[in-house]
């Protein structure tokens, strides 16, 4: 089971859910506890509301039922006044044709536990930390949307299986993209009627139909959210509720030991590295791809990235591979909490090592390309920004035996290759210690 399981739905305007919520709102918490099946959404939803016990939350030691206040994006506890404020809210949403979605943020009590905002023993919720962690990763998915003009509220709930959070979202003045929906029947309830299909003996919806016999269509605004910005909620509250402080501190302390090492001959000497390298000049010249689009992502070089994911490698082993092992191991620890927390599988160490942007190998590899551009810029007597004035000036093209018989010219190119692929791995290391430190500093509430 993952950690965190996010769920969302929503009712349009003139929905029952709607109403009853906002009379929900003003509510005091002793009468709040015995309305949630009245305005809650998610009837089905693994047994939340199915039967009473559940529907009546309890404090798990004290035996004593328990819902917490409202809160909203800037207020952790809404007085009566502010319950009126937000009510008139939701009021003026509901009169503007607003969709109302209702989220719920559920979590694994054991893994509140490990992160330490649950006491076990005590039953004890240290709302403030799962508040202030909850409200960014709510505001994160909503701007996903493209909602972040809405208005939401909050409240924590209590069951004998898990601690969840249940998020109510209106637009006051609706942004929401409209699209032309299919109208079908409705019972007294709200719900969409339902009548069997005579042939196929399966239930069917109702559709609504015009004068002509033809089904109604008409505009709404578009109520389903994308997985991504669910996916971006979960993202956001994980790793602010990240604790791994020890694993910050070791990479911290592993990017001061990096040094500016000078093992450059260990580079320069080894003819399968020379080879290789000019084996890929060889393959990017004839490919027809112009210089300028030699880079590790072109589609036009898959065949060849194994070959330059090699001298990566090379380098990786010559000059950081206890760092790098480390780093790898760290790496995949990440992983497969992420796995936990989202279920499944996920792609966090594929980026890092493989991403078009800041992956490890995609940095490594450009910086061999751009040697690379370099090297072909010298065989044409071209001037390149990188080369030294001895090389600047205008020289005949150059056949490929002749530059090689010209050993210091093509070792210079192999030291400032060198000097490339370390400042790239060290931006690399740079750039996950820094997510570490953002995390650790946004979880003490640490302003910059």
């Amino acid at each position: 089971m993952a950690s965190i399981v996010v769920v969302t739905r929503f009712c349009e305007a003139d929905g029952k859910a709607f109403g009853e919520y906002i009379n929900y709102i003003d509510r005091d918490n002793a009468t709040k506890k015995k309305e949630l099946d009245k305005y809650n959404l998610f009837g089905e939803y693994i047994g939340y509301m199915e039967n009473e016990e559940k529907t009546i939350s309890r404090h798990y030691h004290e035996g004593t039922e328990k819902v917490s206040s409202l809160f909203t994006k800037n207020n952790d506890n809404l007085n009566e006044a502010e319950r009126d404020e937000l009510k008139k809210i939701f009021s003026v949403a509901q009169q503007n044709g607003s969709n109302m979605w209702q989220t719920v943020i559920s979590f694994e009590n054991s893994y509140l536990s490990d992160i330490g905002v649950y006491d076990g023993e005590t039953g004890e919720l240290n709302e403030k930390v799962l508040m202030t962690a909850g409200r960014k990763a709510i505001c994160a998915m909503l701007e996903k949307e493209g909602l972040q003009n809405a208005v939401w509220t909050a409240s924590f709930h209590y069951n004998t299986d898990n601690i969840h959070i249940h998020v109510a979202t209106v637009e006051p003045t609706p942004m929401r993209e409209k699209k032309a929906f299919r109208e079908w029947e409705k019972n007294e309830d709200g719900k969409i009627r339902m009548r069997e299909n005579p042939k196929t003996g399966k239930l069917e919806r109702v559709p609504k139909l015009d004068v002509n016999g033809n089904q109604v269509v008409s505009e709404r605004y578009k109520g389903t959210f994308r997985n991504s910005s669910i996916k971006e909620l979960k993202s956001v509250l994980a790793n602010e509720l990240d604790m791994e402080k020890e694993s910050t501190i070791e990479i911290t302390n592993m990017l001061r030991g990096i040094v500016n090492d000078k093992k450059d001959k260990q580079l320069l000497s080894n003819p399968e590295f020379r080879d290789k390298l000019l084996e890929i000049y060889k393959y990017v010249k004839e490919s027809g791809v112009e210089r300028r689009y030699w880079n590790y992502n072109q589609k036009n070089f898959a065949d060849i990235k194994p070959k330059i994911d090699d001298l990566s490698d090379f380098f990786i082993k010559t000059y950081r591979k206890d760092d790098f092992d480390k780093m790898s191991a760290l790496i995949e620890e990440k992983e497969a909490k992420y796995a936990k927390l989202y279920g499944g599988e996920n792609s966090y160490k594929e980026n890092k090592l493989y991403g078009k942007k800041d992956g490890l190998y995609t940095r490594l590899g450009n910086a061999i390309l751009k040697e690379v551009q370099n090297y072909d810029r010298y065989l044409n007597g071209e001037e390149s920004k990188t080369m030294t004035t001895e090389l600047n000036k205008k020289t005949e093209k150059r056949s490929l035996g002749e530059v090689l018989k010209n050993r210091h010219e093509f070792e210079r190119g192999l030291r400032r290759l060198r000097r490339n692929m370390q400042y790239n791995y060290m931006n690399w290391r740079n750039r996950i210690e820094h997510e570490k430190l953002e995390r650790e500093i946004e979880s003490r509430g640490i302003e910059l």
